[in-house]
């Protein structure tokens, strides 16, 4: 679901009433990003490499900035800690 609203917002961002979505879909992602459930981070590596990629594509998209430095850096601090 999040993958299609990422698109459909990016694809269409010149139609302002679908401009306007982008924040609350980067927000949701965020979100999902800083999910705190049962899975271990091990687990949720995956899951915060597709949001990212999905802000990727809607920055690309809609030249509009994303800041995803922070989420990219704790994954692969995570990966670190994980694996090494």
């Amino acid at each position: 679901c999040l993958k299609f609203w990422s698109q459909l917002v990016s694809t269409y961002s010149a139609d302002k009433e679908l401009r306007e979505l982008v924040y609350p879909i980067v927000q949701i992602t965020f979100g999902v990003m800083d999910c705190k459930s049962e899975l271990t981070k091990k687990q949720l590596i995956p899951v915060r490499f597709f949001c990212i990629k999905l802000l990727h594509d809607v920055t690309r998209k809609t030249n509009i900035y994303i800041p995803t430095v922070g989420y990219i850096l704790e994954v692969y601090i995570q990966i670190v800690v994980v694996y090494f």
